[in-house]
C-alpha cells in the first residue's frame, strides 16, 4: 500500500505570489527507519513490528506566516493495522517514540496533528480511527489540544485502500488551525502555537512521522508539489508610519483612467494592509479615493468613491469587520503630483489610507 501526499503551501488569497520549491532529495532529511524509495517517494515504515520513521523538510518554517497544506493520504487496507501518521512541528530534526507515539512521542517542544488508526486504551484513544491536535509528544487525549474526532465523518475506519484529501490551514493572525478531510471540516481550534508551545520561537521544522507497534502497516509518502509564500507584510518603516496615524498612499494600487477595478498586481499590497489590521485589531481605517483632473468634478468624486469602496470591499472579504472601515471619495481635490504629465496623472489616481485608534 502507498501513502501519497500532494503538498501545497499557499498564502490564503495570494497563490500567484508564491515561489516554487524544487523537490530534490537534498531538501529533505529522513530519520529512523524512513528511506527514500523513488524520485519523490519515501517509506516511513515497513509493515513489520516496532518501526518508526520521519521525513523532515530541512528548512524551518516561520509560524508567524499563514499556510495552507493539502495532503492526499492512503492509510492502507488492514483495519487492525497500526499505528498511524502525524504531521509535526518541532525545533529539531529527529524522530520520537515509535509504537503508539507514531514517531511523535516524547518530542518536546512540538505540536502534532495525529491521524491515529489504532486504539491504545491507556491513552484514552477512542475506538474509531481518529484525528486530534496534540502537544509536546504526548499522545494522551486527556491533555490534548483538541478532542479526538473520527478521521472520516460517519465512519469508524480510514484504512480502506483509498486516497483521502486532508487540508490543514494555519491562520497566525487568529491563531487558528482548521483541518478538513474530503472537504469536511473535522477540527477548528485556536492555539497560540508560537507563544504556548515554542515559547516565542516562530522558526520550527515540519515533517511527517509514522510508526508501528505490535500491529503494523506499511507507511509510504510521495511528495507531489511544494510551494512557500512570499510574506505579505509592510516593512518596518511603513508599518510604523501607519501605526502612528500618518497618511499612506497604497503602493502599486493603480487604476486605469476612469476605472475603479482592482487588478491582480494590487492584491499583494492590499494583503499587507489586511495582515496589519488583523495584527492591530484596536485600529480602525479610513480609505480615501482620488483621481486625476481628467473629467468633471462630479464624475471624479463618484469614481474616487468607487475606488475607496473597492479597497474596503476587499478588506471585508478578507476578514476585516466593516465597522472598522470608513471610506471617502475626494475626486481630484488633493493631487500629489502635477496633472500636467502622464506620470503625474497616474500617481494621482490612487488610494490613501490612515489608521486611527477609536476614542474610549
Amino acid at each position: 500500500m502507498k501513502l501519497y501526499f500532494a503538498i501545497i503551501l499557499l498564502f490564503f488569497s495570494l497563490p500567484n505570489f508564491s515561489q516554487e520549491i524544487k523537490l530534490d532529495p537534498e531538501s529533505f532529511r529522513v530519520t529512523g527507519d524512513a528511506v527514500r524509495t523513488g524520485e519523490h517517494c519515501y517509506r516511513l515504515t515497513k509493515s513489520v513490528e516496532w518501526q518508526g520513521g520521519t521525513l523532515w523538510y530541512k528548512k524551518p518554517i516561520n509560524l508567524n506566516d499563514p499556510f495552507e497544506m493539502e495532503i492526499d493520504l492512503k492509510f492502507g487496507c488492514s483495519d487492525r493495522g497500526a499505528d498511524g501518521i502525524v504531521f509535526i512541528f518541532h525545533d529539531k530534526l529527529r524522530t520520537g517514540m515509535p509504537g503508539g507515539g507514531m514517531g511523535f512521542g516524547e518530542l518536546k517542544p512540538s505540536l502534532g496533528i495525529e491521524m491515529d488508526t489504532y486504539q491504545n486504551y491507556d491513552w484514552d484513544d477512542p475506538e474509531f480511527d481518529h484525528m486530534a491536535i496534540m502537544m509536546n509528544g504526548n499522545s494522551d487525549h486527556g491533555i490534548g489540544k483538541s478532542e479526538p474526532v473520527p478521521i472520516l465523518p460517519n465512519r469508524r475506519n480510514i484504512e480502506d485502500c483509498k486516497l483521502h484529501r486532508v487540508k490543514i490551514i494555519w491562520n497566525p493572525y487568529a491563531k487558528e488551525f482548521q483541518i478538513l478531510i474530503d472537504k469536511n471540516l473535522r477540527i477548528i481550534k485556536q492555539i497560540d502555537i508560537v507563544g504556548d508551545v515554542f515559547k516565542g520561537n516562530p522558526n520550527v521544522y515540519w515533517g511527517f512521522s509514522a510508526a508501528t507497534g505490535g500491529s503494523h502497516n506499511l507507511h509510504e509518502i510521495c511528495l507531489e508539489k511544494l510551494r512557500f509564500t512570499e510574506v505579505a507584510i509592510f516593512d518596518k518603516k511603513t508599518k510604523t508610519q501607519l501605526l502612528d496615524g500618518e497618511i499612506y498612499s497604497l503602493k502599486n494600487v493603480e487604476f486605469s483612467l476612469g476605472k475603479s477595478t482592482l487588478k491582480t498586481d494590487d492584491l499583494k499590497e492590499l494583503n499587507r494592509l489586511v495582515n496589519l489590521l488583523k495584527e492591530n485589531k484596536q485600529m480602525n481605517i479610513f480609505i480615501y479615493g482620488n483621481t486625476d483632473s481628467s473629467g468633471d468634478a462630479r464624475t471624479n468624486r463618484i469614481i474616487s468613491q468607487k475606488r475607496a469602496d473597492e479597497v474596503a470591499k476587499y478588506l471585508k472579504q478578507n476578514g476585516i469587520d466593516k465597522k472598522r472601515i470608513n471610506t471617502k471619495g475626494y475626486g481630484d481635490s488633493f493631487p500629489k503630483e502635477s496633472n500636467g504629465t502622464v506620470e503625474g496623472r497616474k500617481i494621482n489616481r490612487r488610494v490613501d489610507v490612515y489608521l486611527v485608534r477609536p476614542r474610549a
